[in-house]
């Protein structure tokens, strides 16, 4: 079987979505791509690197909390902040679609609060799949925002079943897509070249 069987990447969905933002069609994959094996939280955890689990602890410790929400007014915060973090300009449509996408059950919304609203990540579900989609931030966040975000979307993800999360391409050429890639493997990411993977065996 080929990676676009059952891979979302692959679907009318996102292509039309794609279409809309403009790009390529695989703008999220690659020869392989970084995924996290999704289980019993104690086997997660153990594969965080211990900078990061730093991090997360540091978060929680100063009471930042992240929270799930499929609300109209909470997407609302992420494409605020969305738009504020954004390199280039979106067409409303991306949104529109990233909405629907919420508001019918296919994507997971998290957003972290320190005295307000500062961090956001939007995940697509298919599947047995998590799909990683997009992250908004404030510009200068407290330490462990985007940590303490992923990690709770891993652990949420986890107990409603989904066996992994895909964190996007391998492959970084500029300097930040290497301290991207460098954060995504610090929660224990594989490079996998085929979507099915041991899991599906």
């Amino acid at each position: 079987a080929s990676m676009s069987e059952g891979w979302f990447w692959a679907t009318p969905e996102w292509q039309r979505y794609v279409a809309v933002k403009g790009g390529a069609p695989d703008v999220h994959t690659g020869a392989a791509n970084l995924i996290v094996r999704l289980g019993p939280e104690p086997e997660m955890w153990a594969r965080i690197r211990h900078g990061h689990q730093a991090d997360i602890r540091a978060a929680q410790h100063r009471g930042m909390r992240v929270e799930r929400s499929s609300s109209s007014g909470d997407f609302v915060i992420y494409e605020r902040l969305h738009r504020g973090s954004a390199e280039l300009p979106r067409d409303q449509r991306t949104y529109d679609l990233m909405w629907a996408f919420l508001n019918d059950g296919r994507a997971r919304l998290y957003l972290a609060y320190e005295e307000r609203w500062i961090g956001t990540a939007l995940f697509f579900v298919y599947e047995k799949g998590s799909y990683y989609a997009s992250v908004a931030r404030n510009a200068n966040n407290p330490r462990g925002t985007g940590h303490l975000l992923l990690w709770t979307a891993m652990r949420d993800l986890a107990r409603e079943g989904y066996e992994w999360m895909d964190l996007g391409p391998v492959g970084a050429v500029t300097e930040k897509e290497e301290s991207i890639e460098h954060f995504k493997r610090g929660f224990g990411a594989e490079a996998v070249a085929d979507w099915r993977w041991e899991l599906h065996v």
